[in-house]
């Protein structure tokens, strides 16, 4: 329980408005996550940013949680698309388009373009030659080898690049807008991370962006109604003006909520947390409130690696039960386990 209304107001009474306890736990929030988002990581990791329709705002967020880390830590972030044929990312950050992939896994060492000295952008291929899944393997091996941290903007591309970028990924990110379709859209994206690894499903993060929080709650009812997602990760993207406008993405001219939720992103790739650790959040009474916590993989579980040029590689014998399928594929609209 929070201090009470009464409370609060000696508080800010006794302290001349200098201390508000709601804005005193929001801070401290805040500072969690930036903490959190810093940590050094024992192995590098890459983080695929999927949707399962266009037009949700994969790349603005991938681009955003990509900017975030590198501005906040000290190492430097790797962010490279694996579409074909769409817009350059290196035009989106600062006006300049970055070598695609194919030009920078020819050099040696490589050369993408680099963001304020800390974000080595590497841009899709051009619709005549897409990048093949070779490429992309290669291209993720190099990167884990010379960044902390990898983001991968793959979004619905379903070329052999993007579901090479999905089962070389340590962690997935799920896009999705708060429309009418938004439980088909995550089935789909549900169904691709799935086939790479049933049990990254686990730490996903759902980035759901809508235009106001009522509508956010409102689109996590229909997921956990529709596909029985308890989804301990989402994390709402409300709507910007500045984003809207489609100009550059510059987290200095968001507002200071949308600025938060790429923080809460960027924080959840870095470390997502384990059953007994999980982050905190103001409640509506000033204090912090626990959020979830996320699933961890059954023991003896190991994660397959994708082999360069065919299909993943099975997944090792480990002592636990199948793994059931993602939530509502088969059977949209009805939860798994329930009546016919």
């Amino acid at each position: 329980m929070g201090p009470s209304a009464g409370v609060r107001r000696l508080i800010r009474a006794v302290t001349l408005g200098v201390i508000e306890p709601r804005a005193a736990a929001a801070m401290e929030y805040e500072r969690q996550l930036v903490a959190r988002a810093r940590l050094r990581r024992p192995e590098p990791r890459v983080i695929a940013v999927v949707a399962g329709k266009g037009g949700v705002g994969a790349t603005t967020t991938a681009a955003s949680v990509a900017l975030t880390l590198a501005t906040l830590r000290s190492d430097t972030t790797a962010f490279v698309s694996a579409r074909c044929g769409s817009g350059s990312l290196g035009e989106r950050l600062i006006g300049r388009a970055a070598p695609p992939v194919s030009a920078v896994i020819g050099q040696e060492p490589p050369d993408p373009l680099w963001v304020h000295d800390s974000l080595a952008v590497v841009d899709g291929a051009p619709w005549h030659s897409p990048t093949d899944r070779a490429a992309m393997v290669q291209l993720l091996d190099r990167s884990r080898g010379q960044h902390p941290l990898t983001i991968v903007d793959v979004g619905n591309e379903l070329s052999e690049a993007g579901q090479a970028a999905i089962e070389k990924a340590d962690q997935v990110v799920l896009v999705t807008s708060a429309s009418q379709d938004a439980v088909v859209a995550v089935q789909v994206a549900l169904s691709r991370v799935h086939d790479a690894d049933p049990f990254r499903l686990g730490t996903a993060v759902l980035a759901l962006t809508c235009l106001n929080p009522r509508q956010a709650r409102h689109t996590v009812r229909r997921l956990r109604s529709d596909l029985g997602m308890q989804a301990p990760r989402t994390v709402p993207i409300g709507f910007d003006p500045w984003l809207a406008a489609g100009g550059q993405i510059d987290p200095a001219q968001f507002r200071a909520a949308t600025r938060e939720a790429y923080l809460q992103i960027a924080a959840l790739v870095v470390e997502p947390g384990s059953q007994e650790q999980w982050f905190a959040q103001p409640s509506a009474g000033g204090v912090p409130a626990q959020v979830g916590a996320p699933v961890a993989p059954p023991p003896g579980y190991r994660p397959a690696a994708p082999h360069p040029a065919g299909p993943p590689a099975p997944h090792p014998p480990a002592p636990h039960p199948p793994a059931p399928g993602p939530p509502g594929v088969g059977s949209p609209g009805r939860r798994p386990g329930a009546p016919r």
